[in-house]
């Protein structure tokens, strides 16, 4: 969570200043530079050999698919959308990655993930929907 969180923050004030594409580059090269030192020492125990294509496609589809279009992406529109908006859509992640599970990888859906799919809508519905909060008279706050 805090990983995630800075880069959250870092992210928002690169992209204010650089292209997506370029943020997105300078976050995964500093997080490519921190996991190396976290994971020193223990890349000599990996069996590199045994690694299958498949898994070497999955590695690559993570970083190039997953991180770099989906994080370009996500920067971009944090330069011209207000974020609260944009937060919202955290929420889609795990139905899409469902999603992705049944249809890529024959994954069954269950009671719960229905339920918890619901809550997710119902969540987003909900603000959607909901009033502005009212001014007081006069226009300006008490």
């Amino acid at each position: 969570m805090l990983c995630e969180v800075s880069v959250t923050i870092a992210g928002a004030r690169l992209a204010k200043s650089y292209d997506p594409v370029v943020t997105m580059g300078l976050l995964k090269t500093a997080g490519f530079i921190a996991g190396c030192a976290v994971y020193f020492g223990v890349w000599d125990e990996v069996a590199w050999a045994q690694v299958s294509p498949r898994a070497w496609i999955s590695i690559v589809y993570l970083g190039a698919g997953a991180s770099v279009f989906g994080y370009s992406v996500w920067y971009w529109l944090l330069r011209t959308a207000p974020v609260q908006k944009l937060a919202l859509s955290l929420f889609l992640q795990p139905i899409a990655g469902t999603a992705a599970g049944v249809f890529i990888a024959g994954e069954t859906i269950g009671p719960n993930t229905l339920l918890g799919a619901a809550l997710i809508f119902a969540g987003l519905a909900w603000q959607e929907v909901r009033r502005p909060p009212r001014q007081p008279i006069g226009g300006g706050p008490v």
